[in-house]
């Protein structure tokens, strides 16, 4: 049996994230380390959060590979208006973010780390960056091209 899911009215900003998503990246100043993997957004029961799951590979200029999975529980925080996530990966490591897409662009930030990309017209992809921030500010870290499976929001 599938059920279909549906956002809570306050989570519908964020609908275009909604599905799966393949994504590859680099690192600017060294093009020999790849970034892959995938992320899945879908809503949990009840609509009035959001559950995002990701797996990523980074094959380093050597050939090794670093594996990192984890997930993120996204939801809206009514007293600081805004959206939040609650983040989890294979490493133990947890952190807070917030969460916002405004004129197409979505960004994810935390203390310390940002991801600011842009949809595209068709909502298919998503091109952006992530970067780290120092003293002075956010300094560029790497590319990422997120682009969206055509699936629909279900379960069986």
């Amino acid at each position: 049996m599938k059920k279909e899911f549906e956002l809570a009215q306050t989570l519908k900003p964020l609908a275009s994230l909604l599905g799966k998503w393949g994504f590859e990246g680099h690192i600017k100043h060294k093009p020999g380390i790849k970034i892959k993997g995938r992320e899945t957004y879908e809503p949990l029961d009840g609509g009035h959060f959001i559950l995002l799951r990701w797996d990523v590979v980074i094959i380093w200029e050597k050939g090794k590979k670093e594996v990192n999975s984890g997930l993120m529980v996204i939801g809206y925080d009514s007293e600081m208006k805004t959206f939040t996530g609650s983040w989890f990966d294979n490493s133990g490591a947890n952190n807070k973010y917030e969460i916002g897409i405004e004129n197409n662009v979505l960004i994810i930030a935390t203390k310390g780390h940002r991801f600011t990309g842009t949809f595209s017209k068709d909502k298919k992809t998503i091109t952006g960056k992530w970067e780290h921030s120092g003293g002075g500010g956010y300094t560029y870290s790497y590319d990422k091209i997120l682009t969206k499976a055509q699936t629909k929001n279900t379960i069986q």
